[in-house]
């Protein structure tokens, strides 16, 4: 059987950077794996389409060199997210149309606004998807960057990452953008990932929490 795994990140690395070691043991394992972004504002004055395309090949890319497909939602045009009743419609609608097995979300604690908005949007839209008839039993949240969600963040579980971060630094170099940086995002990762490391006896780590246990009830 192949599960069907989820990663709902606000911004275009977010997934990449968030759950990256996870996703690449996931891939390996054969499980089949979908990036949603919906909070992805180009953040630029005056952006032309030609560079919004090559934005939009190396987000991509990235998720590709994860063995997975990414989907952006939402109005990249705006200033600042706006999760509407649309909004929450239209990811309940990928979540059905996908039905995945294990769903990973933003930790609702975070100093970045537009974080919190999605972990918000992201349970709304699995609390409706779920008595619509989605079938997931699992649901994980993640910590975003050292200066985001850390303070806030103490994991249930750590996941040792250091074979995957070859793999996850290729990822992150995808990306050279204004909000998005390749070497930047590697680096602040690194460093992350390896304070997670110290805390658990390993070099490198994610963390997650429980969001809904794997037993099966709502």
């Amino acid at each position: 059987m192949s599960y069907k795994i989820l990663s709902i990140g606000a911004h275009n690395d977010e997934c990449e950077y968030c759950n990256g070691g996870l996703a690449y043991y996931l891939q390996k394992a054969g499980c089949e794996l979908l990036f949603v972004n919906p909070a992805c504002i180009w953040h630029k004055k005056d952006i032309d389409e030609e560079t919004k395309a090559h934005y939009a090949a190396q987000e991509k890319a990235a998720a590709e060199v994860l063995g997975a497909r990414k989907l952006v939602i939402g109005d990249r045009d705006g200033q600042l997210l706006s999760p509407t009743t649309e909004m929450t419609v239209e990811l309940e609608k990928i979540i059905l149309d996908f039905d995945p097995d294990i769903i990973l979300i933003h930790w609702p604690q975070d100093v970045h606004l537009e974080h919190r908005m999605v972990a918000k949007l992201s349970y709304e839209a699995l609390s409706i998807a779920y008595v619509h008839g989605a079938h997931f039993k699992e649901v994980y949240a993640f910590e975003s960057g050292i200066n985001q969600t850390c303070d806030f963040f103490r994991p249930d579980f750590m996941v040792d990452i250091e074979e995957a971060m070859p793999t996850i630094e290729k990822s992150m170099l995808c990306f050279d953008q204004n909000t998005a940086h390749g070497p930047a995002l590697y680096k602040e990762k690194a460093i992350q990932a390896a304070a997670r490391g110290m805390q658990n006896r390993m070099n490198y780590a994610e963390g997650y929490k429980f969001i809904k246990y794997p037993s099966g009830s709502d």
